[in-house]
């Protein structure tokens, strides 16, 4: 796992994982592999950059993202863990599923 800090203040918002390597990247964010420091889970990390949401006129479109995967609980379906938001970024921590596991 990375440490903190590379590439960003993640240190500061995200005190409780260990950001690690980049799995993908987005038009307005990325995806990170992170493990929460206390358990040792290991969940992907959704970051969503303000500005660029904006840019792009998307806000209702991932505010409703999230409350939709807020309501789901189902085994087929990635499990929202969280949403920490700061001023300039919008982390959405989920369930990290390894890319063997994932099927059409």
């Amino acid at each position: 796992m990375e440490g903190f800090n590379r590439g960003g203040n993640s240190e500061v918002f995200l005190p409780n994982y260990k950001l690690g390597k980049t799995l993908g990247i987005g038009s307005f964010g990325k995806v990170k592999i992170a493990e929460h420091v206390l358990t040792g889970h290991k969940v992907a990390i959704k970051i969503l950059n303000r500005r660029k949401i904006k840019n792009m006129e998307m806000e209702e479109k991932v505010r409703r993202e999230i409350k939709i995967l807020r309501l789901f609980m189902h085994p087929h379906i990635i499990r929202l863990y969280e949403v920490i938001e700061t001023q300039t970024d919008i982390y959405v921590v989920m369930e990290y599923v390894k890319s063997d596991h994932l099927w059409c």
